[in-house]
């Protein structure tokens, strides 16, 4: 076939093949980068997620440690520290669920939540009888029996 051309299209032929499979091989490279920079961005979104749950499970700590210092002591700090901690669990609770997309992990997310707002509200319970000195009261609650308010 390449007998019958003439030299000017030998030519042509024999250096358009080269350049044909260069932007061939160019273009998969592109489709790859793109594929692999959307992994990454996946990924790094997984990490931030991760994060702010360890972030969250670590204000769920702290909540408790600072409920704990009201509740021994009596001591302001410790309540204004277990306020922070609690408006900043809120927060990264807010955060995660417009982060968070898979239904899976959404559902794992929410029942971590609730556990912290359960948390919450039972060590408010607890402040709220200690501020109000029903020493018998915080007894019957820390047992888990009803009584009245």
């Amino acid at each position: 076939m390449l007998n019958k051309l003439k030299l000017r299209g030998r030519i042509l032929s024999g250096y358009s093949i080269p350049i044909a499979m260069s932007l061939l091989v160019t273009g998969l490279v592109i489709v790859n980068v793109n594929t692999v920079k959307q992994k990454f961005t996946l990924t790094e979104n997984s990490h931030d997620i991760l994060d702010e749950i360890k972030d969250m499970a670590f204000e769920i700590s702290h909540i408790q440690k600072s409920a704990r210092g009201y509740l021994i002591a009596k001591n302001e700090t410790s309540f204004t520290t277990y306020q922070e901690e609690k408006a900043e669990f809120l927060e990264l609770a807010d955060n995660l669920k417009q982060k968070v997309r898979d239904e899976q992990q959404l559902a794992t997310l929410n029942k971590m939540i609730s556990l912290g707002q359960e948390i919450i509200t039972y060590n408010e319970n607890l402040i709220n009888l200690v501020n109000q000195g029903k020493k018998q009261k915080r007894r019957l609650f820390g047992q888990g029996e009803k009584g009245e308010t």
